[in-house]
């Protein structure tokens, strides 16, 4: 498990004179069908402070509050937990003029690939909501590694039951106020009925490029993020009619339609 500072190439960029292609290599090479204009354009839309002399400072004032050997530690910890993939994880300080990120994730975001992890941050997020990023993304890399899915064949109902493990996993580790704002979104009658209404009758849509907007909402008049609190809400159910409670790598392995219980059960559940 290995923690790229991505503040180090910037050092490298202004100090050896590299162009930041060439000092940005590691990742950019993760996905070589990729152009650097494609990859920088992609890092930016995710958060991505820019590099350029009036950020200079800002990059080095957010490399003050990351102790990456602590996170090393925490992840390696996890990754024996979740018995895991050897995941690379990219950090990166968070563009403050990212307004949808700083509001809606309080400040953080990440991306899980299938072997390596991009997280952004910004600048005065406490270690642990640092820890509870990374925790959340790499629970996305060892279930994606348990279960055997991909880009094209994972359905919309796995993609939501990922999201809520992930942060009923943060709320285990870490406890419940580090736990992402979207897990406080929306009440259950809300989220039952759009359950009811909508998403029940699309859970076994493949491909996340076919229910972008059911998952993340902002569209179709579905509120934001919808798709990931009713994840949540789903998980939270099953679990909370279990009378003993099941360990992180059973939970990782887990089918996903076996957590549709309570009032998300099978036999209220339609193709």
């Amino acid at each position: 498990m290995t923690i790229h500072d991505s503040s180090k190439w910037v050092l490298n960029h202004y100090i050896k004179q590299e162009s930041v292609t060439k000092t940005f290599a590691p990742l950019l090479e993760k996905r070589p069908e990729k152009s650097p204009e494609e990859w920088f354009h992609f890092l930016h839309e995710q958060g991505l402070l820019p590099v350029n002399s009036e950020t200079k400072k800002e990059w080095f004032h957010w490399r003050k509050n990351v102790n990456v050997k602590e996170l090393e530690l925490f992840i390696k910890k996890m990754r024996s937990i979740f018995q895991g993939p050897d995941t690379e994880i990219f950090i990166f300080p968070l563009n403050r003029n990212h307004g949808a990120i700083l509001e809606g994730l309080d400040g953080k975001n990440g991306i899980t690939f299938p072997v390596f992890i991009l997280a952004f941050w910004k600048a005065t997020l406490h270690e642990r909501d640092q820890k509870a990023l990374l925790l959340h993304e790499y629970h996305h890399a060892s279930r994606l590694f348990h279960r055997g899915e991909n880009e094209r064949s994972i359905s919309l109902l796995e993609s939501m039951i990922m999201e809520g493990l992930a942060e009923w996993e943060v709320s285990k580790q870490l406890g419940e106020t580090h736990m992402a704002p979207w897990t406080k979104n929306y009440d259950r009658n809300m989220l039952l009925a759009w359950w009811k209404d909508v998403y029940q009758h699309y859970v076994l849509l493949k491909g996340r490029h076919t229910y972008k907007s059911l998952l993340f909402g902002g569209e179709r008049r579905i509120p934001p993020l919808t798709g990931y609190k009713l994840g949540y809400d789903i998980v939270r159910t099953h679990l909370s009619h279990k009378e003993a409670p099941e360990d992180s790598l059973t939970l990782l392995k887990k089918a996903p339609e076996t957590f549709l219980t309570g009032p998300y059960k099978m036999n209220e559940y339609h193709n």
